[in-house]
């Protein structure tokens, strides 16, 4: 961010993100080009620069995503990108992140956000010890769940595209992501 800059809340997550991406770029060289890419688009989007080239060829409903994500709006009812799991009381509940507007809404943790069947499965990775990959064997969908007790300097939008590895290994079950991200995945 840069010094001296009063910054409204919204250029403030904005720079946030893209600090974290950077964090998450040294520690996960496979994720690494992504996250560069990410961290860039975010301070594009904080009012900060020119909007970067992407790695490879972004269809262009990325581009409208980007920033339409940049406009301050309330929720869109969008599909969600990824959930997120929060200490509450003794346990921890479940939001779902809407991709487009970041809004969160709370969802059960035994039901698929796509299709509402209650047959899934998680996958992890021992490198992402806060994210778990939620699979439903009913319509075949999957989405990544970051947990804020394991890892609490988690920033959703940046810790979901550094799991990149978690993406390609549901892609090769056969599985689709319930919504990708801003990079494609």
């Amino acid at each position: 961010m840069p010094s001296g800059t009063v910054i409204s809340i919204a250029a403030e997550r904005f720079w946030k993100r893209a600090a974290r991406a950077r964090l998450l770029a040294d520690r996960y060289p496979a994720s690494r080009e992504a996250l560069v890419y990410f961290a860039a688009v975010s301070e594009f989007q904080a009012g900060s620069g020119d909007m970067p080239q992407p790695p490879a060829p972004l269809a262009p409903e990325y581009l409208d995503r980007i920033l339409r994500e940049t406009e301050a709006q309330p929720s869109c009812e969008h599909v969600p990108q990824l959930g997120v799991l929060r200490p509450q009381g003794d346990g921890k509940a479940l939001s779902l992140a809407c991709a487009l507007c970041r809004h969160e809404w709370s969802f059960p943790r035994t039901k698929c956000p796509a299709c509402g069947s209650d047959k899934i499965t998680f996958g992890s990775a021992e490198a992402f010890p806060a994210v778990r990959t939620q699979l439903c064997e009913t319509c075949k969908t999957y989405f990544h769940i970051l947990d804020l007790a394991a890892d609490p300097e988690i920033i959703p939008e940046a810790d979901e595209i550094a799991a990149q590895p978690l993406d390609v290994w549901a892609l090769d079950q056969g599985y689709t992501k319930i919504f990708p991200n801003l990079v494609g995945l």
